[in-house]
């Protein structure tokens, strides 16, 4: 854990808080999120 995962459209960190809870951080990548989002026929809003 603790380690930045790059994707095409973001990247990812888990991290645990002190009570063990798993916690997702991600920063998408506007570009290719808008993409995906167009490819499942879902409109984005930011």
């Amino acid at each position: 854990m603790d380690k930045i995962e790059s994707y095409e459209y973001g990247k990812f960190v888990h991290i645990m808080d002190i009570e063990g809870n798993k916690i997702e951080l991600w920063e998408p990548n506007d570009v290719e999120y808008e993409k995906l989002g167009k490819s499942m026929n879902s409109k984005t809003t930011k």
